[in-house]
């Protein structure tokens, strides 16, 4: 009787689960209507105004900044075994797969017409991300010269650029390649800095932004960015025939020196060697808010809301240990791992926090929360759905009155405009989810952003309530399996449950799209792929289901679970 009564309850959740909702958090209420007020974005936001003060590029004085302030804030708040660990960056030491080498050091690089006028194009000291990474010494007076595409050798001669300074709307990496390895030139300046894979924007879409700038480390000159609106000026002055000589000076080495790596952690009481680990990448040019202070500033805030939460006896320390990384954007990160690949720890999820602090209406951006993957399945997917779906429920309106209505003091009343998201790479999470180390890992991030990458990722474009938002979302998600008994366990086990119904259902869609949009001549090929789409879900989920065991000894006999599975597979 009592697995005639399983069967029937998990055929109601798969068959009904995800049609209806009971936007009930799997933390327990007690603790969860609580936790709203422990996450200050507002504080948030003030590590944010410290941080963008720096040109955080990795392995430099405003990178190391940085890292001394989030640990020094670390250590503040209570976190334990707050250390900044030093990997040699020098060309022979290597990390996993990833070689290193010496790393570019700017000092100091501008840009200046000389002639007709004498006016400021550039400078590095002022706008960091005009100059270009990998750009070498310079101190030269040349011409001025204009070319639209470089990679269109025919349009122009060598004689035409050798020796002199290019101003272009080409693409500046592949182009710097062209015109300086190739055809002589001096320097290049580019006024079509946006990423070339950004499909939210174009270079006149804001026209005095600036975005990250770089040429390949073997190109022998030096790369400017300028804003579109600037460039364009110069173009048509050039075009009109009129001559412009510009100065170009710029101050660099290459030099050996150390990735750091901010670390502290939350010790656990009873499963002290399980770890749930919460990262966000600490580095990127200046001023670099939402991308990713913000990340980095919502991570310490996690720890701080968690610390504070003990402290106040609203909870006990948790049963395992939560573990917080501030790192260079993969390369800290993979260092890291590298040194602690064989740790005896059990690492359990992964949190990475990357551009989570959007005003939505100023960037145009909406939160992404990217499940972990098919390859890495895990009951982590299935308490995001948990998590969002009461943050979402309950900050869809200015003046909702829920405990879930998350606002700061200093933020907007926006919206919370998210969804969550197949898995997409991009960011630290890849590494922990490479098949070689394979933890389930999910990312909080925005996208698009109408300023990421560029001069204009300035403070003014986060938003405190958002932050909140995030802060809560990733707190939650860190306590409901840093503190799961036997008791959550179950809870987390029938929630994992429910969602396998929703995943298979999506399996089952994409399959149903795949006969659907098949020719005539494909049937029964699209028949067979299906089969295998809606086979793998079904594997996968029962994977999903088993992880919870990792979690508690004392689970209910999962081949109950798995047989209903295989019959909806049959």
């Amino acid at each position: 009787m009592k697995k005639i009564k399983i069967s029937v309850i998990f055929v109601f959740l798969f068959f009904f689960s995800f049609s209806a909702y009971s936007f009930q958090l799997v933390l327990d209420k007690s603790i969860a209507e609580k936790l709203p007020a422990y996450c200050y974005g507002d504080i948030a936001k003030d590590h944010i105004e410290y941080l963008t003060r720096f040109d955080r590029k990795p392995m430099t004085e405003g990178y190391y900044k940085a890292a001394e302030y989030i640990a020094n804030k670390a250590k503040e708040y209570g976190l334990e075994e707050v250390n900044i660990e030093k990997f040699p960056w020098d060309g022979k030491a290597k990390y996993l797969t990833w070689k290193t080498s010496e790393t570019w050091q700017p000092i100091d690089g501008e840009l200046r017409i000389v002639s007709p006028e004498y006016r400021l194009l550039a400078s590095f000291k002022a706008q960091p991300c005009n100059l270009a990474i990998n750009s070498k010494p310079a101190d030269v007076t040349a011409e001025l010269v204009y070319i639209e595409n470089p990679l269109n050798v025919n349009t122009y001669k060598s004689e035409d650029v050798k020796g002199k300074i290019v101003l272009t709307a080409g693409e500046l990496a592949s182009s710097a390649m062209v015109l300086i390895n190739g055809k002589g030139a001096l320097g290049i300046i580019s006024f079509n800095t946006i990423p070339y894979w950004d499909e939210n924007r174009k270079p006149w879409s804001f026209i005095h932004q600036v975005g990250y700038c770089s040429i390949p480390e073997d190109v022998k000159g030096f790369g400017f960015g300028i804003d579109y609106d600037t460039g364009n000026i110069l173009k048509e002055r050039l075009i009109k025939g009129e001559k412009i000589k510009v100065h170009a000076k710029v101050e660099a080495v290459y030099k050996p020196l150390d990735n750091e790596v901010v670390s502290g952690i939350i010790k656990g009481t009873v499963f002290p060697d399980q770890e749930i680990i919460l990262i966000s990448h600490l580095c990127h040019g200046k001023p670099g808010a939402n991308d990713n202070a913000s990340g980095s500033a919502a991570n310490l805030e996690v720890a701080n809301t968690i610390l504070s939460m003990i402290n106040d006896g609203i909870i006990e320390k948790p049963r395992r240990t939560i573990r917080f990384l501030w790192v260079a954007e993969y390369s800290g990160t993979i260092a890291w791992l590298a040194k602690h690949i064989d740790d005896p720890v059990k690492r359990l999820a992964v949190i990475n926090l990357d551009m989570v602090g959007e005003n939505q209406k100023i960037t145009n951006s909406r939160v992404n929360i990217t499940r972990s993957p098919d390859s890495c399945p895990s009951y982590l997917n299935a308490l995001i759905e948990n998590i969002y779906d009461v943050v979402y429920k309950n900050n869809q309106m200015k003046y909702q009155n829920s405990p879930f209505t998350i606002h700061s003091f200093g933020g907007s009343r926006n919206t919370w405009n998210a969804v969550i998201t197949p898995y997409s790479f991009g960011s630290d999470h890849d590494i922990f989810l490479d098949a070689t180390i394979k933890v389930p890992a999910i990312m909080f991030g925005n996208w698009p952003d109408n300023f990421y990458h560029s001069s204009e990722d300035t403070p003014d474009k986060v938003d405190a309530t958002q932050l909140s938002r995030a802060i809560f979302f990733s707190s939650a998600l860190a306590i409901t399996i840093a503190y799961a008994d036997d008791n959550m366990a179950e809870k987390i086990l029938f929630e994992t449950i429910k969602n396998s119904g929703k995943s298979i259902a999506r399996q089952f869609e994409k399959a149903c799209n795949l006969i659907i949009s098949a020719d005539t001549s494909e049937i029964s090929k699209s028949f067979y792929d299906g089969k295998i789409t809606i086979e793998c879900g079904i594997e996968n989920e029962k994977k999903a289901i088993m992880s919870v065991s990792e979690l508690s000894s004392n689970l209910k006999d999962f081949s109950i679970y798995y047989q209903q599975l295989d019959n909806i597979k049959d």
